[in-house]
């Protein structure tokens, strides 16, 4: 592009493209909801890697499945508010 007022009105254009539809492509999550997810990914990996293996005692295996259910319970419980 050899005119840059073409090129500013062009990026500019896009720019205002882009801040109609930013929020649809940026969802806003909170500290606490991210790391809600952080914990809840951990504690559901570990434990179903437990309970998949099949090679540990049954006290693990109990951790394990209480602890995918403490997760579960976790979510469907309905948000406080």
């Amino acid at each position: 592009m050899d005119d840059p007022f073409l090129a500013i009105v062009l990026i500019g254009m896009l720019g205002t493209i882009a801040n109609q539809y930013s929020h649809l492509t940026r969802p806003h999550f909170t500290l606490a909801q991210i790391m809600a997810i952080l914990v809840s990914v951990a504690v559901l990996g570990s434990a179903l890697y437990v309970i998949l293996h099949g090679k540990y005692p049954v006290d693990t295996l109990r951790w394990a499945y209480s602890a995918v259910g403490f997760v579960f319970g976790y979510w469907i419980t309905p948000p406080k508010g």
